[in-house]
């Protein structure tokens, strides 16, 4: 019976994602979401066994994490960085920010550029990159509440120290719309309840949700005050660009000649088991329009299974369709050794 490791709302792994010189992202390395409050202790064990995960950073205030803590988890080390400790005042010049989808989005554009230049966040993010580049085994689960400010920050921070594209990281941000979608109706739902106006429900809306332009403000904000986000990263915090990129990226399998070799004559064909050898699946999106279709060719590649073929059968998803549960990965033994990719 297949079992289902239930993960945090807005989880993802950033495994696979493009960096530095060919390289990639290391997968069970770096990941998101939110919260684990809501998660069992046996629910939380099993997720971070599944994901190799050893560090937990929690981005949110103190208030949050006494109220709703993550608690101890086994072989995990967790820390906390308050990184909005020191944004009273923004919070205090932005009251209205829940009366109208207007005013909410002012706020949210403003506190992305408050991250720029909050001398607080700044050594928050400082001392975050520090965790990561000294992590030479397991994975880094990062989170705040909903894992998409504070969290989307940390994000971009760490992908552009990887050389991650800025596309990708803004479209990786804009994962967050379906990874919060079911909480974010919840939230909607119970705000109709309580009598909510529907300028109430359309602020909680942009509160909750992300666009493209508040993580642009943050990068923005920047460029105005350092040339780049790049700049902002080496100088405003002071990070060196191979900080991380040694311990979070690795190049991507290639078959070499005596790998082709081998295949040929059944050399070093011994199967390992199916589960450990399946290779954990990536895509890359770009933005695509709402309502694009995405067709899939057929793909073939292997594991370290020499024994086995992965055939990723084609189909067409609408674009609000495509997540990775709706691939599916049929396993096909083959009377032959065939090489690795």
């Amino acid at each position: 019976m297949k079992t289902t490791v239930k993960t945090t709302v807005n989880f993802r792994d950033l495994g696979g994602l493009a960096g530095f010189g060919g390289k990639h992202v290391k997968a069970n390395r770096i990941c998101r979401g939110a919260q684990l409050y809501e998660l069992t202790d046996p629910e939380k064990k099993a997720f971070c066994d599944a994901y190799g995960i050893k560090t937990i950073i929690d981005l949110r205030n103190e208030e949050s994490c006494r109220d709703e803590p993550n608690g101890e988890i086994p072989g995990v080390t967790q820390h906390t960085f308050a990184v909005m400790m020191d944004m009273d005042e923004l919070s205090r010049d932005n009251l209205n920010m829940w009366d109208n989808a207007a005013a909410a989005e002012k706020y949210m554009k403003a506190m992305y550029a408050e991250f720029i230049v909050n001398e607080h966040a700044k050594n928050c993010f400082r001392d975050i990159i520090g965790l990561f580049a000294s992590q030479e085994n397991g994975g880094v689960y990062f989170h705040c509440f909903a894992g998409k400010d504070r969290t989307g920050m940390v994000a971009a921070i760490l992908l552009t120290l990887l050389g991650v594209s800025r596309e990708d990281i803004l479209t990786d941000y804009m994962r967050t719309l379906e990874g919060r979608r079911k909480d974010n109706e919840l939230l909607v739902a119970k705000a109709r309840e309580a009598g909510r106006s529907q300028d109430e429900i359309d602020a909680i809306h942009v509160l909750y949700n992300v666009q493209r332009s508040y993580l642009e403000s943050a990068m923005t904000k920047a460029e105005e005050l350092y040339g780049s986000f790049q700049s902002f990263i080496e100088d405003g915090l002071g990070i060196e660009k191979e900080a991380v990129a040694t311990c979070m990226l690795q190049q991507p399998q290639t078959i070499s000649k005596n790998e082709i070799d081998r295949s040929k004559t059944g050399e070093g064909s011994e199967t390992a088991p199916l589960p450990q050898a399946l290779p954990r699946l990536r895509l890359s999106r770009r933005t695509l329009p709402a309502r694009s279709t995405v067709l899939f060719c057929i793909s073939l590649y292997t594991c370290n299974s020499p024994g086995f073929l992965f055939v990723l059968l084609h189909f067409t998803l609408p674009y609000e369709q495509l997540t990775p549960s709706a691939l599916q990965l049929t396993a096909i033994p083959l009377p032959f050794p065939v090489p690795r990719l």
